[in-house]
């Protein structure tokens, strides 16, 4: 049952990085609409939760891989590239703040996913 349980998170950790990911390139690379991928960050965590919660046993399955994709996403130390080389890009896409916005949706996910969590899963909390 554990093992079960540990391939779910890794396939729903899967699942929501892949969209986190391609989400961002449809919507900030080649639509050229952050504002969309900010409603993308805020809603995924929103349709996570509230999916995983129909389920009995999945609040430890649905937490983690929401909090295991959040930190898979968020951008690391980059030795190829410094903070103007990556904001010349954002400005060749005619981004303006592409770095704010995306750490910005990355904030929208994590609270989007934290209210949900006591939302969708309060009781279950409160019961143990």
């Amino acid at each position: 049952m554990i093992i079960f349980k540990i391939l779910l998170v890794i396939i729903l950790t899967f699942l929501l990085t892949a969209l986190i990911r391609q989400s961002y390139n449809l919507f900030f690379i080649i639509l050229q609409k952050p504002f969309y991928w900010l409603l993308v960050m805020f809603f995924l965590p929103v349709i996570t939760f509230s999916f995983g919660s129909l389920f009995k046993s999945s609040f430890n399955i649905v937490w983690w891989s929401s909090f295991l994709s959040l930190l898979v996403n968020i951008p690391h130390k980059n030795n190829l590239l410094n903070k103007h080389e990556i904001d010349e890009i954002y400005n060749d896409l005619e981004i303006k703040h592409g770095r704010l916005k995306y750490r910005l949706g990355l904030s929208l996910y994590l609270i989007a996913g934290l209210t949900c969590w006591f939302l969708f899963y309060g009781e279950i909390v409160r019961a143990n």
